[in-house]
């Protein structure tokens, strides 16, 4: 996914949250991101709010350690 993401010219945003990443991909998959502006949690350039926590109840998904790999390299690529 990594070289994929290095190599596109069109895409901007993805989620790739609560793929069960190790953290050695989510900190590749975030490097490239950062170097190629892609946000990787789904925050799109015009977005000016986010809801970042996951689905509620049992079984609900919640971000992990991994998963905040990846809004890190968004915060960077959505600073503004």
């Amino acid at each position: 996914i990594a070289d994929a993401l290095g190599v596109s010219t069109s895409l901007t945003v993805t989620d790739m949250r609560f793929n069960n990443l190790d953290s050695e991909t989510a900190t590749l998959l975030a490097s490239t991101a950062k170097n190629k502006g892609i946000s990787l949690c789904g925050i799109t350039p015009d977005q000016t709010h986010a809801n970042l926590q996951g689905e509620s109840g049992l079984g609900g998904k919640r971000m992990g350690p991994c998963d905040a790999i990846l809004l890190t390299a968004d915060l960077a690529v959505r600073a503004s």
